[in-house]
């Protein structure tokens, strides 16, 4: 199947899951085309996956989105993503908290609710003055990553559009 009618098929599965309308086989065939276009980006990036995950928990995308978070310092901040996976985000800030330091943050979502989670941060790395900082949800509910994970393939697909 020519590239262009695959990305079509799989937009028209995105939609019918994100309003809930997949069962079954469909789901299923859905979570594989969703884990196969994950594999070929990171494979396009030139990123490997660490032993026994799957692509779509390390597919990173370009997403602002505002996030509020109180790192365990008590340091109440608001900044903005960077980008966002599954698995996390990066944001940055004015100094650089410790790797490992605990942090909540609330993840104001696009047209919907927003996501509260515990996170840690994972890394930083100095740029002009500023702090890129890297935070890795510890123990997302699956409804969260569910959401994160729609978000994630929404901007997969505006990047994609064919």
């Amino acid at each position: 199947m020519p590239l262009r009618d695959w990305i079509q098929e799989f937009r028209k599965l995105h939609e019918l899951a994100r309003k809930g309308e997949l069962a079954g086989a469909e789901l299923a065939e859905y979570h594989r085309a969703r884990e196969e276009l994950a594999t070929a980006l990171l494979s396009a990036q030139q990123l490997d996956l660490k032993a026994g995950q799957q692509a779509r928990q390390s597919l990173r995308v370009q997403r602002t989105l505002q996030v509020d978070l109180v790192i365990s310092a008590g340091s109440k901040l608001r900044s903005m993503t960077l980008d966002v996976s599954i698995g996390g985000f990066a944001a940055m800030l004015g100094y650089s908290p410790a790797v490992g330091e605990s942090a909540e943050i609330v993840l104001r979502m696009p047209a919907d609710a927003p996501i509260s989670a515990h996170a840690t941060v994972g890394g930083t790395k100095r740029y002009n003055g500023a702090y890129r900082v890297s935070f890795v949800f510890v123990q997302l509910p699956d409804a969260a990553r569910e959401r994160i994970e729609f978000l994630v393939f929404d901007t997969v697909l505006e990047a994609l559009k064919l």
